[in-house]
Parts: structure tokens; C-alpha cells; sequence
């Protein structure tokens, strides 16, 4: 099999770089690890893969992102639903060329056909034949056999195959290692690929290490690549170095970036040893947070793609039916609930009507108008409402939340005064923290809680299908949906499938959608303004690549 040229060489300096810049941004997880596609990476480690990561296709506010300067990914037979992944003219920041070895250990990691081991969250690859392989042409193709939603980010190309095989079987050589991993795949050999599998687990580790890491385990592919971590003065630090050699479409613009451990209050180094720093909406910060404005830093809002929500309990009697609960989260006022949870912070609390779609993604306002959330929610006399559906005044709902967060307790104390108006009856079921223990408590009828959004098919069906405890009615009709929205590969379909579950949720009038639970960046003056992404998948470092300085 011809393996091509593997190595290219550039001396290039990318002109956006900004030679002796540096850019500091603060954060708070604990780097791990150098392998962001492991099931047991950190939140550090996927954020810093923003940076030193490229790939086909991200999610970016809930939608697909296509990176072309990495490369295409096409379905080139719909009936087997057989994807072409083909590469750019790429490499690793070690001058190795990125290619189908690269794309076959992603697929072998994911899958593992032998039961090697690999540490991976299983996704789509599963379901994928074995690869046909054309390395002269850097592109592999899967087939299928059967539609997928996430067929263009399924293969997450998160380490270098070279630097895996030398780390498995000393294969110091990037033609030779290369080769390795593609003769251990073809014949699917379970001794190779166990140990490979060991070395793609563990080999990237850098969690107790100090200063300068390894050079087999940081080669990047994207704009910087990870020079050294911690040290005697900055425990936790991260610094990134430009990749001069970069030749994706995101060239770097500083040519340094320190990621600075949080070890005291988060606003103490800002804007003095910290450029950027990421809070949630503390309402102790909220003053502090107001003067630095007022002094032109940057204060900009996003949320992490989980919402506040209330959920009513079907299984109670007394919401054992649509009325009932369509009456009681008419009176419940969401608005009110955002506006006095957020308190001060309300402004950090992105409005939403959606129980499946964030307020930035594409399907939101066709969820708003399909599945009619807000018109369901409309009414004239909430008393009525009440009345109609039977319920008696004084009617007592026991509502579970969190009496350790400022917004559970502001937005059940809403709640309380809004429902009191319409004849019900509120009693507190708060707990000092909202653990399974809280769960199994039966006298709540009602939840007050921030609630992960879905992110696909299958948190669809986990959250409202059958086996949820919030779906009533709607549990078959929604797996139903879910199902076959994670086996349709065309976006349009794939969202009004979504949007039909929504509807199904709605009509059972199981939940009101409160606010996304915010998030707060703060960044300092002399740093163009840039708006971070939301959602689950965002991550706060992707935008540092075009953070650039103000003249």
C-alpha cells in the first residue's frame, strides 16, 4: 500500500500572528489529558482540543459547522448511505502529513470491531463497516448502512496515528508507525489492536506531569500546540505556542497563550494577570463585574446548553392529567421566574420557549411555531384555568429545587406568589442539594431544575421517551421520533423530526422552559470584543484563535 510522502516542512510564519503577543485566559478544570476523543476527558481537555484540534465539522450553536480547509466529507452512495471522508492538504504541527492512517485509527477507536478496549463514548462509527482505505489520496470511506444524522462529525480525528503507533510498539519512523496501524486494522489483528487501543487510553496522559511535555503527545492540528504544564510558580497553568506551520483556514494571531489556574476569587487577576476569564452569574461578582465595565472591558453573555426548567410529575394524582398541569404552568409565568431567578444577573439568563432547541439554533423558531409552547401557555384568567380543570382552590403542590442556589430559591419564590393568585397552594420541598437520595423522596409534585438540552437522538428519547418520568402520554410517540431522527442524515428532515417530538412534549404540558443558565466572559479592554458560542459543545477557546489585540 502506498503511504505518499509523509512529512512536509514549512518555515512560513502565518501573517496574522502578532509576533511577542500573549494572551491569558483563566480557567478552573484540571487538564488531563491530550486525547479529547476519550470517554473520560475532561472539560479541559475538550477545551483546549479547541485550539490544538481541527476536524471536518463541530457544532456550533447546535448546528454543523463545516471546516472545508480540513476537508470534505460526502455521501457518495445514499442507498448504502456510504460517506467519503477526504482530507486537505494537511499536517500535524510536527511536519507529519495528516492522512488515511489518521482517519482509520479515528474510525478503529470508536468502533473497535475486536473488542480491544478503546476508551471511547460509542457513536455512529459502530454502526460503519470496515474502512476502504486510499492513502495516496488521504480519504477513507464508510458505509452505513443506514442513514445517520452526525454522518459529517462522526470521525473525530482527536490523536496522530504515528504518534500512537510509536507510543504502542516504539515505531520511531512516521512511514513505518503509519503503516503499522493500518496493517493492525486491515487484518484486524486483536493482539495489535489491544495494544494500540492501551496506548490511544493512556498515552496521552499529562495529569501530574511538569514543564515541558513530551514531543510524540502534542503534536497538534490546529493553530497552537501545547509547550508545557503547570510549574513551581503557576500549578495547573497550560502555555500554547503558535504552530507557525499551520495550514488550516484559522491561522493564530497571538503567538502565546497561557491558560492560568483559578486558586482564589476569579475576578482577583483580571485585568492585570488575566485577559479573558469565564464566570457563572454569581450574584457576589455582579458588582464588581459592573465597575470593570464601566471601565470598557467587555462583558459578554452565553449559556452552557442547559436550561432552567419546571417539570411536573405525572404520576401524582393530582397531575394526572393535561388540565391540571396546563393550568398550573399557565400561572406559573416563566417570564417572572427568569426575571426574578436572575435577580441582578437576569440579563446573563438567556430567555427560552423551547424544550429540545436553544434559543440560537436553527430549529427554534420553527419549534415555537410548530409546536405552539407559547400559545399553549397563553391565558386570560389563570383562576379560570384552574376551575375548568377542576382543581380546587388551595390545590397543594410540593415543589423540589436546589435551597442552595440563588436562582432555585428567587425563582421558587416567584412561583410561589404567581401560582398563590391563581388559588394554588405552594409548600417548599427544597433540599440542600439535588442528589438521587432527593429523588427517591415520593411527596413532590413538582421540580424546579436546570436540565441538560439534548444534544442528539438519543438524549431526545432518554429525557421525554418512554422510560422518562416526565413524558405522560408523549413517551412512545417522542422514541418513536427520536429513533428515526438519529437514522436521517438530511439536516431539514432531521430537525422537523425533533420539532415533532417537541410538539408531542408540549400537548402533554409537562414542562415550562424557564431561561438557559448563563454564563458571564468578561475580557479585557485592550482584546477585540468577540462573542462566545453557547451550548454544550462550545467551548471558550475556539474563539481565542481570533481574539485579536485592539490598535
Amino acid at each position: 500500500m502506498l503511504l505518499g510522502s509523509l512529512t512536509a516542512c514549512s518555515t512560513d510564519v502565518p501573517a496574522t500572528l502578532v509576533r511577542g503577543s500573549e494572551l491569558r485566559v483563566q480557567h478552573s478544570a484540571a487538564l488531563t489529558q491530550l486525547n479529547p476523543a476519550a470517554a473520560d476527558a475532561s472539560a479541559a481537555d475538550v477545551e483546549l482540543a479547541a485550539l490544538t484540534r481541527d476536524g471536518f465539522a463541530r457544532l456550533v450553536d447546535g448546528e454543523v459547522e463545516v471546516d472545508e480547509d480540513f476537508g470534505d466529507v460526502t455521501v457518495v452512495d445514499a442507498e448504502e448511505f456510504t460517506v467519503r471522508y477526504d482530507l486537505a492538504e494537511r499536517t500535524w504541527s510536527d511536519g507529519v502529513v495528516i492522512d488515511a492512517a489518521d482517519l482509520v485509527l479515528a474510525w478503529v477507536a470508536e468502533a473497535d470491531p475486536t473488542g480491544a478496549g478503546f476508551d471511547t463514548v460509542p457513536g455512529s462509527l459502530a454502526m460503519a463497516s470496515e474502512p476502504v482505505v486510499d492513502q495516496q489520496q488521504r480519504r477513507i470511506e464508510l458505509t452505513y448502512g443506514t442513514e445517520v444524522h452526525d454522518w459529517q462529525t462522526a470521525l473525530d480525528v482527536a490523536v496522530p496515528a504515528h504518534a500512537v503507533a510509536a507510543l504502542a510498539w516504539g515505531v520511531k519512523d512516521p512511514m513505518e508507525a503509519k503503516k503499522a496501524v493500518l496493517d493492525a486494522v486491515a487484518t484486524l489483528a486483536a493482539a495489535d489492536l489491544a495494544v494500540l487501543a492501551e496506548s490511544w487510553n493512556r498515552g496521552f496522559r499529562v495529569d501530574g506531569m511538569q514543564g515541558a511535555l513530551p514531543g510524540r503527545i502534542t503534536a497538534s492540528s490546529g493553530p497552537y500546540e501545547v509547550a508545557s504544564v503547570g510549574g513551581a510558580t503557576s500549578p495547573g497553568s497550560v502555555v500554547l505556542q503558535a504552530s507557525t506551520g499551520y495550514d488550516g483556514g484559522d491561522p493564530p494571531v497571538h503567538e502565546r497563550i497561557e491558560l492560568r489556574a483559578s486558586v482564589g476569587p476569579p475576578l482577583d487577576g483580571f485585568p492585570a494577570k488575566v485577559d479573558v476569564v469565564r464566570l457563572e452569574p454569581d450574584p457576589a461578582l455582579f458588582d464588581a463585574v459592573r465597575y470593570l465595565e464601566r471601565r470598557d472591558h467587555t462583558v459578554s453573555y452565553s449559556h452552557d446548553g442547559r436550561a432552567w426548567m419546571l417539570l411536573l410529575r405525572p404520576q401524582k394524582a393530582l397531575f394526572g392529567s393535561v388540565g391540571p398541569r396546563s393550568a398550573f404552568l399557565r400561572a406559573a409565568a416563566a417570564a417572572d421566574l427568569r426575571q426574578r431567578g436572575g435577580g441582578t444577573w437576569s440579563e446573563a439568563y438567556p430567555s427560552t420557549r423551547s424544550l429540545l432547541f436553544a434559543p440560537e439554533s436553527d430549529g427554534y423558531e420553527i419549534a415555537l411555531e410548530d409546536a405552539g409552547l407559547a400559545r399553549s401557555l397563553s391565558s386570560d384568567d389563570v383562576n379560570a384555568d384552574r376551575e375548568r380543570a377542576g382543581v380546587s382552590a388551595g390545590a397543594e403542590v410540593c415543589v423540589l429545587h436546589d435551597a442552595s442556589d440563588p436562582f432555585a430559591v428567587r425563582a421558587f419564590a416567584a412561583l410561589s406568589a404567581n401560582t398563590r393568585e391563581a388559588g394554588w397552594k405552594i409548600s417548599d420541598c427544597g433540599v440542600p442539594a439535588l442528589d438521587s437520595e432527593a429523588f427517591t423522596e415520593d411527596s413532590w409534585h413538582a421540580l424546579l431544575a436546570v436540565v441538560d438540552l439534548p444534544e442528539g437522538p438519543e438524549q431526545v428519547a432518554e429525557l421525554w421517551g418512554e422510560d422518562s418520568p416526565w413524558s405522560a402520554a408523549a413517551g412512545s410517540a417522542v422514541a418513536s421520533l427520536a429513533s428515526r431522527a438519529a437514522r436521517t442524515a438530511d439536516p431539514y428532515d432531521y430537525r422537523d423530526l425533533l420539532v415533532a417530538a417537541e410538539a408531542a412534549v408540549v400537548a402533554q404540558a409537562v414542562a415550562l422552559p424557564i431561561a438557559m443558565d448563563g454564563l458571564v466572559t468578561l475580557t479585557a479592554r485592550d482584546l477585540a470584543p468577540l462573542q462566545p458560542d453557547s451550548g454544550p459543545t462550545a467551548t471558550l477557546l475556539h474563539s481565542a484563535r481570533f481574539w485579536e489585540p485592539v490598535d
